[in-house]
This record gives C-alpha cells, sequence and structure tokens, in this order.
C-alpha cells in the first residue's frame, strides 16, 4: 500500500500533496482532505487539483526537477511518513520535505502535512 501511494506521487511528480489528483484520480484523496504546505492549505479534490497542477507545471514539467525519495518510506496503522526530494538532472537535492500522511477510510488521504527541511535555493 506504501509502495502504491508513492508510485502516485512519483507519477504526477510532485511531492507536494500531488498523487494523482491532477490526473483526475481522485481514489487517493478523500472527498475533504486537505494538505498543509507552509501556511497555505489546500483543501477537496478541486483546490488538490489546482495545486497539484501549478507544482508539476513550474517544477517537473519544465524539466527543472524530478522528484525522489530519500527510500525511508514508512507506516504505522494511519500513518505514512517520507521524505520528498527535488532534485537536479545534475543529481543535486535542491529542496527537500518530510511528509505525513494522516489515512482514513479505505486508506484515502485525509490530511498531508509537508514541512520543508531543506528550502529551495534563493
Amino acid at each position: 500500500m506504501i509502495a502504491c501511494y508513492f508510485s502516485r506521487l512519483l507519477l504526477v511528480g510532485v511531492v507536494l500533496g500531488s498523487f494523482s489528483v491532477a490526473r483526475g484520480e481522485s481514489g487517493v484523496w478523500a472527498p475533504d482532505g486537505v494538505e498543509f504546505v507552509h501556511e497555505k492549505q489546500f483543501r477537496g479534490h478541486e483546490e488538490l487539483a489546482a495545486r497539484v497542477t501549478g507544482a508539476y507545471e513550474a517544477f517537473v514539467a519544465s524539466g527543472k526537477y524530478a522528484v525522489t525519495s530519500a527510500g525511508d518510506v514508512t507506516r504505522h496503522d494511519d500513518i505514512v511518513i517520507f521524505t520528498a526530494q527535488l532534485r537536479t538532472p545534475d543529481g543535486t537535492v535542491d529542496w527537500e520535505a518530510r511528509v505525513f500522511l494522516l489515512l482514513g477510510p479505505g486508506n484515502l488521504i485525509r490530511e498531508d502535512y509537508q514541512l520543508t527541511v531543506k528550502p529551495l535555493p534563493a
């Protein structure tokens, strides 16, 4: 199950709460799912899809970054935790965040907290 969530995340290309919402697959997020990034929050499929699309276009579709994992995905009951990274084409990690997911019924994501540990360079 963890691999499924992370695989979908990497498919879309952003760890920014993305998963497959941008592709119209709402089966990963609860209908009232919410993502907390910095001081902002994105609630529901519509807001999440807009956020994911914008992040994907800015960071991944441009070819500037690839999304990678630090290889530390772990799960305990309804909590999934992992480190997400944005890597440049030469392999440099320019951004890193710890991601905490709280799952609900059906293992749908209810809450997604993204805590930046290495901000993007200015």
